[in-house]
């Protein structure tokens, strides 16, 4: 991994993922993104240097036990903190290490100019996984106005949530390039594309009783079924003749029932390895993104009413640093109110120039909350909503079988909407646009107790 910068006009995220040295019972987790001590032990870090300056420090961690002494020391200069337990929506016992939060530090650090080492450590006793690690974020004190200001201005753009929050709930469908037939054989993604029945589709969506609709318009390639001109000549050969997301919007807005997209952005981007650095420099990649909502939001305008963006922590790796804030403008063109969210998986977000919770729960239920917006936790400051699996992403033959009976999906729901709340549920989807049996049911049941 590359040796990054820490700036001075910008917050710096210096990722676990970046550490070069570990000492004592330190294990790296998922992908090597975060870091889980087991007992007491450190992790140290190299940056390129830093601007003189003071800066603040906080901590993006989960914490299991009632307090942990942790100790950051950088160029010489070194900041000791007490943290006590944080907060989240993950309530199975086996994930509460998910539960991540931003904990600011009580003391800053003045920083010499040049190179430094990063070391953050955990002293005294504690049990396994009570303390795990994803990023230091250091924010320079002389430009926290100007940081302050630059989200001030752009959360302008906000949409208004309330059509999202009436909704209650929706649907997600991986539907990509690797998605079979139910008899388990595939078709080419451009004759998946131009064979799909949409109006069989936009039925089965309605039969469930959900009030929106995403659609994977790429995932682990770089696809996008519609002849779109700027994604054609980043990727040769890509798109598609038939504009299958026009054709989704018509047929669900006969029915009332909203379009949205997901987009996974490091891959529509090429965001690629090469050796030990990204395909792309920051100025680039964010260049690329631009471009791709603002075609994407041009061609469909409100027929698109909502993103959900993928892989957003990878960029903060690679760069150290990403101004979503000044990206989040493009992604509502076409469209004020488009509701949009930047998936950081578990971690903190890192603005709240976004409109609601991406919240990759896969299988398991969270805790709901009292309130419309989270009042802490990673995603403090935005609007809840809970992305669930059924049966899988995608989808397979035989099926997956259905995580929860209707009964209990539906129970779930009800509590969250009750709270002005969104559960958007994903689905297994073959390539001919049906899902299985099973989640069928579920769903009818879920229709039959939400929507009566």
């Amino acid at each position: 991994m590359p040796c990054p910068d820490i700036f001075p006009d910008t917050v710096t995220h210096l990722y676990t993922q970046n550490r070069f040295a570990i000492d004592g019972a330190v294990e790296v987790y998922y992908y090597e993104v975060y870091a889980m001590w087991t007992v007491a032990g450190s992790l140290t870090l190299k940056t390129n240097g830093q601007a003189a300056g003071k800066y603040e420090l906080a901590l993006c961690c989960s914490v299991l036990v009632d307090s942990v002494d942790v100790r950051v020391e950088i160029a010489g200069r070194a900041a000791t903190a007490t943290i006590g337990r944080t907060w989240g929506v993950w309530i199975d016992p086996g994930k509460l290490d998910y539960n991540f939060e931003r904990v600011p530090l009580s003391v800053s650090l003045d920083l010499p100019e040049g190179p430094a080492e990063v070391k953050v450590s955990v002293t005294g006793e504690l049990p396994a996984k009570a303390f795990n690690l994803v990023s230091l974020e250091l924010t320079p004190v002389a430009a926290k106005k100007a940081i302050a200001a630059e989200e001030k201005k752009h959360l302008a753009y906000k949409a208004d949530p309330d059509w999202f929050v009436q909704a209650g709930y929706g649907l997600m469908f991986h539907w990509t390039d690797g998605s079979p037939m139910p008899d388990g054989q595939k078709k080419p993604y451009a004759r998946g594309v131009a064979d799909f029945d949409v109006e069989k589709w936009a039925q089965m969506v309605e039969d469930t009783g959900a009030r929106y609709a995403f659609i994977t318009a790429n995932h682990g390639t770089a696809h996008f079924p519609a002849p779109l001109k700027f994604w054609e000549q980043t990727h040769p050969g890509l798109t598609t003749k038939r504009d299958l997301i026009a054709d989704m919007i018509e047929a669900l807005g006969r029915r009332n029932i909203r379009m949205a997209c997901y987009l996974n952005c490091p891959t529509f981007s090429n965001l690629r390895k090469k050796g030990p650095r990204p395909a792309r420099t920051l100025e680039d990649y964010f260049e690329v993104n631009r471009r791709m909502f603002e075609e994407v939001g041009s061609r469909y305008g409100d027929g698109v009413a909502a993103y959900w963006l993928d892989s957003w922590y990878q960029p903060f790796i690679w760069y150290g640093r990403f101004p979503i804030q000044a990206l989040y403008p493009a992604t509502k063109t076409g469209y004020k109110d488009r509701m949009v969210a930047f998936n950081h998986w578990v971690f903190p977000v890192p603005t709240l120039c976004q409109d609601y919770w991406a919240a990759e729960m896969y299988k398991l239920l969270p805790a709901t909350i009292e309130t419309r917006c989270f009042q802490a936790g990673a995603a403090k400051g935005l609007q809840y909503h809970a992305l669930l699996a059924l049966d899988d992403w995608g989808t397979s033959v035989p099926p997956k079988p259905a995580v929860w009976s209707g009964e209990v999906l539906a129970e779930y729901i009800g509590r969250a909407m009750s709270a002005q709340g969104v559960v958007t549920v994903n689905i297994g989807i073959y390539q001919d646009g049906t899902i299985s049996p099973e989640a069928t049911e579920v769903m009818r049941t879920v229709r039959r107790t939400i929507r009566g």
